[in-house]
């Protein structure tokens, strides 16, 4: 949930969401990397484990079932905007699977 500190002469934040994300998004391309400087991207992962089972294991192979949440952070500089239009943050999907996202 997204609240506002301060309304005045704010538009409403359904309004904000859509004028941003229309910015932003317009000509965003998800399956390009984004990289801005040089050639590498720096990303950050961080695994939450709320649960682990032994999974029934044969000769071959053993495996552990994992259960948990799986975040991932990285900066795309071409998300950015600038705040004069009355929204500070924005929510966009976000996805493993490329099909499910809206961004990289």
């Amino acid at each position: 949930l997204l609240l506002r500190q301060c309304c005045d002469n704010l538009p409403p934040l359904y309004k904000c969401e859509t004028e941003v994300q229309k910015y932003v998004l317009d000509d965003y391309n998800k399956y390009i990397h984004p990289i801005t400087n040089g050639n590498t991207i720096e990303v950050s992962l961080l695994l939450e484990v709320s649960d682990a089972k032994a999974v029934e294991s044969s000769f071959d192979s053993n495996s552990v079932l994992l259960v948990g949440a799986l975040y991932v952070t990285w900066i795309d500089e071409r998300l950015s905007w600038e705040p004069s239009i009355g929204c500070t943050s924005t929510r966009i999907r976000a996805s493993l699977d490329p099909e499910n996202s809206e961004i990289w």
